[in-house]
């Protein structure tokens, strides 16, 4: 029922009245009680007859910005033992009428033993004691969670950012984790991920957690290094980490261990004002030898020099199809000498299907 906005509160509530649906085990409300929705008032009802369907196992509620806090609540006392994923995105954001209830929900939430997949993104107005109630969470099999845009310029929950964190280092069976944007987190709240085992992580997010604006890059290294230790990893974003120093970079070069690397995304790391241009060579050298490379995103690099460039002249990519180098050899592009061998390297790809290089 996604996007249903127009549904007005007592036709809601018919379905509350009328439902017999002891089997229900997929629920989607995307945007239904969003910003300028009709159906508001049934919100407490529908969530309460949500909360009685014990065989459950998928909530979607994303964009519901407008439930009270009064109607969430009814989920408190939910019996959902088959629950397994979870979506709240942008329900506890700047715009959100509930906040009030967001310590109860989580801490429910920490009670549901096979959560696999949690999705927050955009919950910034979460306060840090409210996140605290998943400190104590116990989900054995959780493989995918998104907080992206929590942690960031605004947040009400910073404070609760290293607990949440070591938490997640303690969750064995991670496979993909987004934190895009999260770039009030400290140095030492990301440290706490440093000692985390995730032997199947397969996606990470950490695109604009180290830019111009992160209280974090102390921490880039060791995070930088631990990252290369996670031999299933298929899909980096970076993106818009520009403040990331050379060193740093280079831990990742020297450590990192990918055979399936498959996705990258370093859009705007190596522009203008960064902090990490010397590691270029080094990293793009990595890069080339990555064969199971399908994805290569690198717009607005033009600070990297000619010799970096020129790492990827023997690269051989015979899976990938997608490049992005927009903006990377403009006027100001200090590689442009360099691009001679970079489409050398692109003409021996032969799956190559969409490709992006303006201002050669």
């Amino acid at each position: 029922m996604g996007w249903c906005r127009e549904i007005p509160a007592a036709a809601w509530q018919r379905l509350v009245d009328g439902a017999k649906w002891p089997k229900l085990t997929k629920v989607n409300f995307e945007e239904c009680f969003g910003s300028e929705c009709k159906g508001i008032e049934a919100a407490a009802g529908l969530l309460a007859f949500l909360g009685r369907c014990p065989e459950l196992k998928e909530l979607g509620l994303s964009g519901c910005s407008e439930i009270r806090a009064a109607a969430w609540q009814q989920l408190e006392g939910a019996k959902w033992p088959k629950l397994t994923k979870v979506s709240f995105d942008k329900c506890f954001g700047s715009e959100s009428k509930g906040i009030e209830a967001a310590a109860g929900l989580l801490a429910f939430l920490g009670r549901c033993p096979e959560l696999k997949e949690l999705q927050m993104r955009d919950c910034s107005e979460i306060p840090a004691a409210a996140w605290q109630q998943l400190e104590g969470a116990k989900w054995p099999k959780l493989t995918k969670v998104s907080f992206a845009w929590c942690f960031g310029s605004e947040s009400k929950g910073i404070e609760a950012a290293a607990g949440l964190l070591a938490f997640l280092g303690r969750c064995p069976e991670l496979k993909e984790l987004d934190m895009r944007y999260c770039s009030e987190i400290p140095a030492v709240a990301w440290q706490r991920l440093e000692g985390a085992k995730w032997p199947k992580l397969t996606k990470v997010s950490f695109a604009g957690c180290f830019g111009s604006e992160s209280k974090g890059i102390e921490a880039a290294a060791g995070l930088l290094a631990f990252l290369g230790c996670c031999p299933e990893l298929k899909d980096l974003s970076m993106r818009a980490c520009g403040e990331i120093p050379a060193a740093a970079w280079q831990r990742l070069v020297d450590d990192a261990k990918w055979p399936k690397l498959a996705k990258v995304n370093l859009n705007e790391c190596f522009g203008s004002g960064s902090k990490g241009i010397e590691a270029a060579a080094g990293l793009l050298a990595f890069l080339g030898r990555c064969p199971e490379l399908e994805e290569l995103r690198m717009e607005s690099c033009d600070q990297i020099p000619a010799a970096a460039w020129q790492q990827l002249e023997t690269a051989t990519w015979q899976k990938l199809t997608r490049v992005d180098f927009d903006g990377c050899f403009g006027e100001d592009s200090k590689g442009a000498d360099g691009a001679a061998g970079l489409l050398t390297a692109l003409a021996r790809c032969p799956e190559l299907k969409d490709g992006y290089i303006t201002g050669l």
